[in-house]
């Protein structure tokens, strides 16, 4: 005759005054095996006896049946290789992959960094590098380092050749040696007007003036300097770590498909579904951010997520829809599988 097995021994010990101790324990390992089925106080004794043939079991998974936790690598494999995403548990978001197309974390730290700039501006400190006084002149003496560049690299406006008439071209033009002079009168580069042999040179002449004028406006502001460069290494660890995680996903950028109709119907098929994930950075979140809300077609896709939201939400009350017709992409034939269930027979060998 079977026994009972050993693990379970004195789990029923509060029934042994009614019952032998072998059939108490028993019956207490099977209250304590059908209490993981959810609802199961909500079931009659025909709903379960009716599911209960279905239920697969781990029959031929030896290594998952004999239980024992999980072994150290698999903790290894999630707490260190897998857990590298921003979730509160090093959970890895959809935000995690293409989060700067909807503008994660980017367009906090753009905005932040808009504001400290705007503060320093009221202040007057970017008037040195961006002043255009009028008349808007290239040599007008108010003129700032950046409005320098402008002129120099948008209207060549430094440019003085020297046309040497005496000396012939091999087409019997007279020879230009070009240069580039940045005029004296202008006040914030005059340290540096004089005459180049370059376009670049002159350039590089006025960028040295503008290094010098931002570090100094860092030394004089070194809190927000310092804002500054946490906003863009941030963004730029963004970058970096969606590159990583595309590559960990086999996603390659340059081989998915464009200006195919399977994609985008799978798309559309599936956006009730989409909406539901409502998680940070998650599906719904992406595809709002990226919906073009100025046009009929974005503002429909984030209503189909609504839609999809509200129909879940009216089945968990318990009220059925019937707004759509069901569909199967799938053969209705079944697949032969491996035998997942124990004979009687069985069942009582294992124990």
């Amino acid at each position: 005759m079977s026994t009972v097995n050993e693990k379970f021994n004195g789990l029923g010990q509060e029934l042994y005054t009614a019952l032998p101790e072998d059939i108490a324990d028993a019956n207490k390992a099977l209250a304590r095996a059908l209490g993981q089925i959810k609802n199961v106080f909500e079931l009659t004794t025909s709903q379960l006896g009716e599911v209960a043939p279905t239920l697969e079991t781990t029959k031929g998974l030896s290594l998952i049946s004999s239980g024992g936790g999980l072994d150290q690598d698999v903790i290894d494999f999630y707490t260190v290789d897998l857990a590298t995403g921003s979730g509160q548990n090093g959970e890895l978001l959809l935000t995690d992959v293409i989060g700067t197309a909807a503008g994660w974390v980017h367009v906090d730290e753009l905005n932040a960094e808009a504001s400290r700039l705007k503060a320093i501006n009221d202040l007057g400190e970017f008037d040195d590098l961006q002043a255009w006084p009028e008349p808007k002149e290239y040599d007008n003496a108010g003129n700032g380092m950046y409005t320098v560049l402008h002129y120099h690299w948008v209207s060549n406006a430094y440019y003085t050749p020297i046309v040497n008439p005496l000396v012939l071209d091999d087409e019997g033009n007279p020879t230009i040696t070009p240069q580039w002079t940045l005029p004296s009168k202008i006040t914030l580069t005059a340290s540096k007007a004089t005459t180049y042999s370059s376009r670049l040179g002159l350039s590089n002449a006025v960028c040295e003036l503008v290094n010098n004028e931002i570090e100094r406006i860092a030394n004089a502001y070194p809190l927000q300097a310092g804002q500054s460069i946490t906003s863009f290494t941030n963004m730029g660890n963004q970058m970096t770590k969606e590159k990583t995680n595309r590559a960990a996903a086999g996603i390659v950028p340059a081989d998915t498909q464009t200006g195919t109709k399977t994609p985008v119907q799978g798309l559309v098929s599936n956006l009730h579904s989409i909406g539901q994930d409502t998680s940070l950075g998650g599906s719904a979140y992406v595809l709002e951010k990226l919906a073009d809300t100025s046009i009929k077609g974005g503002q429909a896709v984030i209503a189909a997520m609504r839609e999809g939201r509200n129909i879940q939400r009216l089945a968990n009350a318990g009220i059925p829809s019937s707004l759509f017709a069901t569909s199967s992409s799938k053969t209705t034939q079944q697949a032969t599988l491996l035998t997942s269930t124990y004979t009687v027979d069985e069942a009582k060998a294992d124990l």
